[in-house]
Order: structure tokens, then C-alpha cells, then sequence
């Protein structure tokens, strides 16, 4: 008996492979953030909130029915692939597969059996209930897409996982926005649960996509021999589950931090007087709005995570543990590079965006809060991929949990005394705990591998002097000038002055730039 090979074809640089996936997933961010604004201006904050709650709890079953297999296949397909294995790595599919699909189907079961419970005991808010059943389906249909995006991850060839995130975003923001359009005359509930269904449509489309473009590899290619040495399903079964369940724990970890905003924001703002409507409204402004916008900056940093996992696999691999440093080390230079600016300029430019998107001057203060987590949203993000590419796949869970807790007890207390601001906090606080503890570990296990001056105080001073730049700019020249002209120039104007300070101060070298364009 034969199997068709593992199309091992067309693969990507470290950078290559990341810069795409980013290309993509900015797009895709970009897609997501605009249909959240129209979203809002179509059905309200009141409206929004409603359409949030679910997923939080959606997200944590995800976790188990499909992300932990798209990392864990995405993972064991770059082993077999560095030894020339195509036939294990096929089977690693296939198997992969089956499993993602009995959890995703479980997953969509459990979440229809929680609509009732979570909508009226949790977020005492029955409306809720409608949106939980409208999102079940995705459970399970989101199962078929993360098996094929971490075959193709595994094989470093990232192209067909950019083009998945989009025809998934558009499939779902056209339906999300058109159901919620047709019956919003019906009222909010219905509006919400209409928008949400949009989600099963997306992972319709990009399923779809995934098994076409899967089908065409498989026929262009012919057929290998069995190798004489060959695991058995259960020994798949094993090494599959051994990676995916810790990695499923560990993306339980940014879920949670959500549900702790849709389980406690509008709870503890009812305990100290504020009505119902208001406080599902400030959940849908700090969920939807602020949220939303602090998530843009660290597409990259999610790209990084993507590509790191099955590079330093590789490596590992392979023994070669100077790779998996070099690796490392280029990842965390390239997050604050980029993180540290990002953080600056969303700060300064919060009130311009917000006034542009018409989401409020309350979106605005919460974003600035959060803009102090975003290096450590970011640093927690690759660290997490650096600790999960080198076999380390429990302490991120472990990290992150401790964060999530964190993020629980900030929320319970902060909230009755600061509103949303308190939300924001401690937001930032369970990332910076549990970034640090990924780093801590990564330094026990790799060694030195930071640099404070090159890769800390360098881009650091940068984005602080852009940041400052910026504070002259708009006090001096932009304060006239309408919320989109002001926004634009001070974009451009902050890029061009950090771009031109880390030349000046040789913050990259060519160095640098070689071990991300070698082809791995």
C-alpha cells in the first residue's frame, strides 16, 4: 500500500513566512476591526455587548477542538518534514483530523447546552441566549481549518493560511453585517444572534478553501513508499494529543482573561448601582472598542508566534540548539522593535482614532491604559511560541493561568472603583506576570539571549522620542485640523521619525536582517 507524499514544495523564510502570515492577518485585523465599528454604529454599544458575550466561552472550547491541533500538527509535520518523512506527515493529518473533529462537534454540543445557563446565570442577561446558539455551529466547522492551516504550517509554507484568513473574515463580516441589518427591526436580541451566526459562515468558506487547495497538492504529487519503520495509529494518536492538549491549556489562557471582562464587568458595575443597559453598553465598549484596536499592533507578534513554533521545532530536531538561540533571540529583537513604537503612537493618537471611528472619548481612556500592556501582550505572545517550539509546552499554561488570575482578582476589585479603566489595568497586569515568567524560563533553559541595550534601550528611546516628537506635532500644528488629517500625519510623521532614530542609533544590523532572509 502507498500514500500520496506531503507536498513539503514551497517554503518560506523565518521573516518571509512571518511578514505574510502579517500581511494577512493586518488585513484580516483590519476587516474585523472595521466591521466591529459598523457593527456598532448599526446595533449600538448596548447592541455589541450582547453580540460579545458568547465569545469568550466560545473561545475556550475552541481551544480544545482546534487550536491545540492546529499548533500540535503544525508542530509534528516540521519534524517529519526536517527528516524526510512525508509519509508520517500525511498521517499526522489524517489522524489530526479525525480527533479535531470529534472535539469540535463536542464543543458545538456543549455550547448549545450552556446557551441557557451562561445567559441567564453568568451574564443575567437572557438576550445572550440566541447568540450562544448562533455561534455553536462554529465549533465544529472551525475543526476542518485548523487541521489544514497547521499542515501547512508545519510545512513553513504560510501562503495558503494568509489567503484562509481572509476568505474567512470576508465571508463572515458580509453575513455578520447583513443578518444583523435584516433583523435588527425585530430588536437587539435578534440583531446580536444574526451577527453572530456570521462566524460559521466564515469557517464554511475558508474549510472549503483549505480542502480544495489540499486536493490540488495531492494530486500533483506521486506516490511514496511505506517506510519500513512506521508508527502505529495509537502511537499518532499519542504524540498528536501529548502536544495539543497543553497547547489547548495554554489558549485557554487569553480566553480567560475575556470572560473575566464578560463575566465580571457588567456584574460588579450592577453591584455598585449601574443599570442593567449601561453596564452590558461599557462591556460592549471595552470588548468591541478597546479590545479591538489594541489587538492591531500585535499581528505581528501573533505571525512570530506562528512561524517560531515549527521553525525552533525544526531546530530541535535537528540538535541544533545554536539555531533555536539565534531564533529566540531575533524573535523577542523584532517584538520590541516593533511592540515599544506601537505602544507610544496608539497612546497619542487614541482620541483622533476614537473620534474618527466614533466610538467615544470613553474607548479612548480605556485604550490608552491598555497601550502600557502591549509590549508585554506581545512579549507573552512569542514567548509563548519560543516555549512551545523547544518542548515546553506546560509553563506557558502555567504562566498564563497565574496571569488569568491575575486579570480575575484586578477585575473584582478595580471595577467598582475605577469602571472600565479598572478592566484595562488589569488587563495589563496579568500579561506583564506572565510574560515575565515566560521570559524567566526561557533564560533558564536557553541562556543569555537579550541584549538590554540593542534590543531594549535602543528601540525604547526611539519610541519614546517619536512619542515626543508626536506630543509637539499635534500641540503645536494638528490641534486646527480634522480627527482623519490629524491621524494620517501624525502616522506617517511617527513612523518616519522612529524608522530614521534606529538608523541612527544602529539598532539593526545586516546581521540582523541575514538570520530572519536565510532560508531555514
Amino acid at each position: 500500500m502507498r500514500l500520496r507524499p506531503t507536498p513539503f514544495g514551497e517554503k518560506q523564510s523565518f521573516l518571509t513566512g512571518a511578514l505574510i502570515l502579517s500581511a494577512a492577518g493586518f488585513l484580516s485585523q483590519l476587516l474585523g476591526v472595521f466591521s466591529k465599528i459598523f457593527l456598532l454604529w448599526l446595533i449600538g454599544e448596548e447592541g455589541v455587548g450582547i453580540y460579545n458575550f458568547p465569545y469568550p466561552f466560545f473561545a475556550i472550547i475552541l481551544s480544545f477542538s482546534s487550536v491545540g491541533f492546529n499548533v500540535a500538527i503544525s508542530k509534528l509535520v516540521a519534524e517529519f518534514s526536517a527528516k524526510n518523512d512525508s509519509y508520517h506527515a500525511e498521517k499526522v493529518f489524517r489522524l489530526g483530523m479525525r480527533l479535531s473533529l470529534i472535539l469540535g462537534f463536542s464543543g458545538s454540543l456543549l455550547l448549545a447546552v450552556m446557551a441557557y445557563p451562561m445567559a441567564t446565570w453568568v451574564h443575567q442577561d437572557q438576550r445572550a441566549l440566541f447568540s450562544y446558539l448562533a455561534l455553536a455551529p462554529t465549533a465544529f466547522l472551525t475543526s476542518f481549518q485548523a487541521v489544514y492551516r497547521g499542515y501547512f504550517q508545519g510545512l513553513q509554507n504560510m501562503k495558503p493560511n494568509a489567503a484562509s484568513q481572509l476568505i474567512e473574515q470576508l465571508c463572515r463580516i458580509f453575513v455578520m453585517l447583513f443578518l444583523a441589518w435584516i433583523l435588527l427591526p425585530l430588536g437587539l436580541t435578534y440583531a446580536a444572534a444574526g451577527a453572530t451566526f456570521g462566524a460559521a459562515t466564515g469557517a464554511i468558506g475558508a474549510s472549503l478553501y483549505l480542502h480544495w487547495l489540499y486536493r490540488n497538492h495531492e494530486k500533483s504529487v506521486g506516490q511514496i513508499d511505506i517506510p519500513k519503520k512506521r508508527y502505529r495509529n495509537t502511537a499518532i494518536y499519542k504524540k498528536i494529543l501529548r502536544y495539543a492538549i497543553p497547547i489547548s491549556f495554554a489558549g485557554v489562557g487569553l480566553p480567560t482573561f475575556l470572560l473575566a471582562d464578560s463575566l465580571l464587568i457588567a456584574n460588579r458595575l450592577q453591584a455598585v448601582g449601574v443599570s442593567l443597559s449601561e453596564a452590558t453598553a461599557t462591556y460592549g465598549v471595552f470588548a468591541n472598542n478597546a479590545m479591538s484596536l489594541i489587538a492591531l499592533p500585535t499581528i505581528l507578534t501573533s505571525s512570530l508566534f506562528v512561524t517560531l513554533v515549527p521553525a525552533i521545532a525544526e531546530a530541535r530536531a535537528l540538535e541544533d540548539y545554536e539555531k533555536v538561540r539565534n531564533l529566540t533571540q531575533r524573535g523577542f529583537q523584532w517584538t520590541l522593535l516593533f511592540a515599544l513604537p506601537a505602544a507610544v503612537g496608539l497612546h497619542q493618537i487614541a482620541f483622533p482614532l476614537t473620534i474618527l471611528l466614533r466610538m467615544g472619548s470613553t474607548t479612548a481612556v480605556a485604550l490608552q491604559t491598555l497601550t502600557f500592556g502591549l509590549p508585554f501582550i506581545a512579549l507573552q505572545q512569542v514567548s509563548s511560541g519560543v516555549l512551545q517550539g523547544m518542548g515546553h509546552s506546560l509553563r506557558p499554561v502555567q504562566h498564563m493561568l497565574i496571569g488569568a488570575l491575575i486579570k480575575f482578582i484586578g477585575n473584582f476589585v478595580l471595577i467598582p472603583i475605577l469602571g472600565i479603566h479598572g478592566a484595562a489595568l488589569s488587563t495589563v497586569l496579568g500579561f506583564f506576570a506572565a510574560a515575565l515568567l515566560n521570559l524567566h524560563h526561557i533564560y533558564r533553559n536557553v541562556g543569555s539571549f537579550f541584549s538590554i541595550v540593542q534590543h531594549l534601550l535602543k528601540p525604547g528611546i526611539a519610541a519614546l522620542l517619536m512619542g515626543f516628537a508626536l506630543v509637539l506635532l499635534q500641540r503645536y500644528f494638528l490641534q486646527t485640523l480634522p480627527a482623519f488629517a490629524s491621524l494620517l500625519i501624525q502616522t506617517v510623521f511617527g513612523l518616519c521619525i522612529y524608522a530614521a532614530l534606529l538608523i541612527l542609533m544602529k539598532a539593526l544590523s545586516k546581521a540582523d536582517w541575514e538570520v530572519f532572509l536565510k532560508k531555514q
